[in-house]
């Protein structure tokens, strides 16, 4: 590991520094993976992911992974999951493909470093890393919804030729990926608010990277899902092509009008969606919304499938 640290000019401009001592307190530190070093960082997590799990398995967490009987494979495969996420870590093929597009002040080539695991934004918690997210009615800022949550990881991507930040990529782990992951159906998504977990994930990290400077942070804000499971070099795939900022790209403002049902901003079509939402719930309004319910086990008894039932038949007069 090699130290590096990233401070900010309290704009929410921040840029790497290889300086030894911390150069403002507004400094995060952070753990410089070296490629040129990846076996010896490969048995150093293989060697931690080992240790917690022979810990986990002798009673001292209730992690729910299964029945005893397939402990072995369990850890087995969680030992190979995080050996690939660190090893597409290092690869720095693993950028999201025209990104210098979405910012394009990029100018010397990327580099990713993971940064911030298992952020908790919770105004409730005294030991969150932040406050909660707050999504606000730009219309009418006495309407608001505070929403709490977990970010899995956030990668930092710099200008390797100046240093500056250049992109914050919210990951999001999943067993598995779907084609709903893909950045058009995953825009849908959002602006329907179907998806909500992303959009407030990407927010709640760019108002801690930008602080007070957040609607208008100097960097891209960038949402992705991310297979565990997944080989190394899926993973890589998965980095670079499966990926949508806040603002909407890479898709195009025409892409964006049609997926929001004519709004271009995707932020501005889910806060509205959300909060229409709450305000149905606070009227008392539960009533499910007819769309595609492939997923879930109780579609067969579930009220959404009234609308798919025969029409009764006209009762019969009295004789």
């Amino acid at each position: 590991f090699r130290r590096v640290l990233f401070r900010s000019d309290h704009a929410g401009n921040w840029r790497l520094c290889l300086d030894p001592d911390r150069p403002a307190p507004e400094a995060w530190p952070l753990a410089r993976l070296d490629p040129a070093q990846a076996q010896a960082l490969v048995h150093l997590v293989e060697t931690i992911a080992t240790g917690l799990l022979s810990w986990w398995t002798q009673g001292h967490a209730a992690w729910q992974l299964g029945a005893p009987e397939q402990w072995h494979l369990v850890e087995r495969r969680l030992r190979r999951a995080v050996r690939n996420l660190l090893l597409a870590s290092l690869d720095q093929r693993a950028i999201p493909d025209g990104l210098e597009t979405a910012a394009p002040e990029a100018g010397g080539g990327l580099r990713r470093y993971p940064a911030l695991l298992e952020f908790t934004f919770d105004s409730r918690r005294a030991d969150a890393a932040r406050p909660s997210l707050e999504l606000v009615d730009p219309r009418d800022h006495t309407r608001r919804v505070r929403v709490h949550g977990k970010v899995d990881r956030v990668d930092l991507l710099f200008d390797a030729a100046s240093g500056q930040l250049v992109a914050a990529v919210v990951m999001d782990y999943k067993a598995s990926l779907r084609e709903r992951d893909r950045p058009s159906k995953l825009a849908r998504a959002i602006a329907q608010a179907h998806d909500c977990q992303l959009p407030a994930y990407g927010l709640a990290a760019r108002a801690a990277l930008a602080g007070g400077a957040a609607d208008r942070a100097p960097f891209t804000t960038c949402m992705q899902y991310v297979a565990y499971t997944a080989p190394r070099e899926e993973l890589v795939s998965q980095m670079k092509q499966t990926w949508l900022t806040l603002e909407g790209q890479p898709l195009t403002q025409e892409e964006l009008a049609e997926l929001c049902g004519g709004e271009t901003s995707l932020l501005a079509a889910f806060t509205a969606r959300v909060l229409a939402a709450v305000e149905r719930f606070a009227r008392g309004e539960f009533a499910v919304t007819p769309e595609a319910c492939q997923y879930c086990a109780a579609a067969a008894c579930c009220r959404y499938a009234v609308g798919g039932l025969p029409a009764e038949a006209a009762e019969e007069a009295a004789p």
